[in-house]
């Protein structure tokens, strides 16, 4: 078999009858290795113009959604709701009453007594009094 791969000739194959299926062979290669490279592009090409056009069709309804907002505030019903909050205002035989503010979250309503801080103790002394039940 080294003998047949020595002694192999291309010259053999290579003759004018051949030329015409090797040249027709190569030029098939490039026409299908630049239509693979087509489509590839194509492809890439189409899911950009997708999410374009995504991009373009959520400006449109942030947009819309803007305009909508411009002419809610640009009605009387809104105008009377801002004079009514903002500058405390009441329409003629309407009664306000003004309840007191709520308290704020860092309102504690059990204050701790005389105890350390937790901060103050070291943390083997927190587990100990956690473990024994003290506060």
């Amino acid at each position: 078999m080294l003998d047949r791969l020595r002694y192999f000739n291309y010259r053999n194959y290579i003759q004018r009858e051949n030329i015409g299926f090797i040249i027709a062979g190569l030029f098939g290669l490039w026409v299908v290795w630049n239509t693979l490279f087509v489509v590839l592009k194509n492809n890439r090409l189409q899911n950009q113009i997708a999410e374009l056009s995504e991009n373009v069709a959520l400006l449109e309804l942030e947009n819309q959604n803007l305009e909508l907002g411009i002419t809610y505030y640009q009605t009387d019903d809104y105008l009377e709701l801002a004079a009514r909050d903002d500058l405390l205002l009441r329409a003629p035989g309407e009664n306000v009453a003004i309840a007191p503010k709520t308290r704020d979250a860092s309102y504690n309503p059990f204050p701790q007594s005389n105890a350390q801080n937790s901060e103050d103790r070291s943390n083997f002394q927190q587990w100990i009094d956690f473990l024994l039940g003290r506060s």
